[in-house]
């Protein structure tokens, strides 16, 4: 009987095999010239293998194979071969959106493009492998998308052109309500907008990618918008936005049991981000072993500002070398609506050291800055009067500043901490306050925080105490250690 039973499940096992069906991409009309357009080809070949009951795969061999929007359906596998090349196209008339009338609506997603390269709404079982490449060639793209704007649009002629709104320049993913994604191997460059963005999906496994995103503006790393249940491991991220940002865009939704794991990021923004956009909410979130360089915002930012709960968010052992900021947390209110709660935020194992120069400079694509000149800022974790954030851990935490201020600079003493702005509706960035009174940590509007082995350490002197304390409560300083020098190092108000 045992026998007999192996025997049928061998049998299953071919005849599964045997439903996948895998067909070579130039035995479909699909061309690897770089030159030839094969949007309809491959379009082709997916349709032709959602309807098979099993789907099927394709396998693409060496060759650049150019394309404009395909969209990704049920229980399709692409391949990419080594030296394999997915070729965005560079007009943007090649390009698409999947926006159906009973997809849910945000109240603010005017940065939100829905155009992208590869797109799907509603699938179930996709797969991208291999060891090839998806290249948006995105510069191209977003220049020949200023062009038709210029030459199309009165409005933006008056204004002077700029850069063009996200809303109008492809990502290379757009995936919406996809359930069950596989993306492994695969290396990942040259968006016109953020990289790739995955909304409200599930079950989504990233292995070993490699994201080169410094083509243009807003070149987001990973976006993954009110996702439930995804692991991101062993990834290599080098953007000049945010690196890898979790955002909650859908009221109703939330990203939710999401492990970040042992990835590296260099960004010319936030390497690792919860928020902006926060509407439905983040929780049960874990990044582990992660390690941060050359990032110009903050290695680690946690943002509620549209009224989302951010519960049990953890940062675990946590490398970040050479970054303008190690941590920030706010709870702040731009919405008409209630505010949020932040709450339940662990740090443990961070390791950071803070320059007094700009790190990224040598970036091509980088954020403006307009702040003028100030002193290095602290750390800032900060909530509001009438909704404090609630329950922050910071232990085993070592974090070297620069140092260097001066009170020629737009010094607020310590007599004068009222004076620093609320800030509650303003886009929010740890540089948000201007001045700050501290170098190392400024707590504002929390009721339980601990710090537990901490060391504070400066490369320069610094005239300001480490810690600034206020309206803070039941807060506890366990084995903290500073350098010693001739003022206090901890201001409370």
């Amino acid at each position: 009987m045992k026998r007999l039973c192996l025997t049928i499940a061998s049998l299953l096992i071919v005849i599964l095999a045997m439903a996948q069906k895998t067909f070579l991409a130039t035995e479909l009309g699909i061309v690897g010239d770089g030159k030839t357009m094969n949007t309809q080809a491959i379009q082709k070949a997916i349709d032709k293998l959602t309807a098979m009951k099993k789907g099927g795969t394709i396998v693409f061999p060496e060759g650049r194979y150019l394309t404009g929007t395909i969209e990704m359906k049920s229980n399709v596998h692409l391949v990419l071969h080594r030296g394999a090349v997915l070729l965005g196209s560079t007009n943007i008339h090649d390009y698409r959106s999947i926006e159906p009338k009973d997809a849910p609506k945000s109240s603010r997603d005017s940065d939100n493009s829905k155009l992208a390269l590869l797109v799907c709404y509603k699938a179930q079982n996709i797969s991208i492998t291999g060891e090839g490449e998806i290249d948006g060639q995105g510069r191209a793209l977003a220049l020949n998308v200023d062009s038709v704007l210029y030459m199309t649009n009165e409005e933006y002629r008056r204004a002077g052109g700029g850069r063009p709104l996200e809303i109008y320049r492809p990502k290379i993913i757009n995936f919406m309500f996809l359930d069950g994604y596989e993306m492994r191997d695969i290396t990942i460059r040259n968006p016109a907008c953020w990289t790739q963005t995955y909304e409200i999906c599930s079950n989504l496994k990233f292995e070993n990618i490699t994201v080169r995103s410094r083509t243009y503006w807003n070149n987001d790393g990973f976006d993954l918008t009110d996702c439930r249940n995804a692991t991101i491991n062993n990834c290599d991220v080098d953007s000049g936005d945010d690196g890898i940002c979790l955002k909650s865009y859908y009221k109703g939704y939330c990203c939710e049991n999401i492990r970040v794991t042992n990835c590296k990021v260099t960004s010319s923004c936030n390497a690792l981000k919860l928020g902006t956009a926060s509407f439905g909410g983040f929780r049960n979130i874990i990044f582990d072993n992660v390690k941060v360089k050359d990032t110009y915002l903050s290695a680690i930012a946690i943002e509620s500002v549209d009224g989302c709960d951010i519960d049990s968010i953890t940062f675990r052992n946590i490398t970040a070398t050479n970054t303008m900021n190690p941590l920030f947390i706010k709870l702040g209110n731009r919405t008409n609506g209630p505010a949020g709660h932040v709450r339940n935020i662990l740090i443990e194992n961070l390791t950071a050291t803070v320059p007094f120069l700009r790190p990224d400079a040598w970036a091509e694509m980088r954020i403006v800055s307009n702040e003028g000149y100030h002193n290095p800022h602290p750390a800032p974790i900060t909530g509001m009067p009438e909704q404090p954030i609630e329950g922050v851990t910071l232990r085993h935490i070592d974090i070297t500043f620069p140092g260097h201020a001066s009170t020629g600079m737009k010094y607020v003493p310590l007599w004068r901490v009222e004076s620093v702005r609320e800030d509650h509706r303003s886009y929010p960035e740890f540089t948000m306050y201007g001045e700050l009174p501290s170098w190392g940590f400024y707590v504002r509007h929390v009721d339980g925080i601990r710090f537990e082995d901490v060391r504070l350490r400066l490369t320069e002197d610094d005239m300001r105490p480490a810690f600034v304390f206020d309206d803070v409560k039941n807060a506890k300083l366990v084995d903290v250690q500073t350098p010693e020098a001739d003022h206090d190092q901890i201001f409370w108000h």
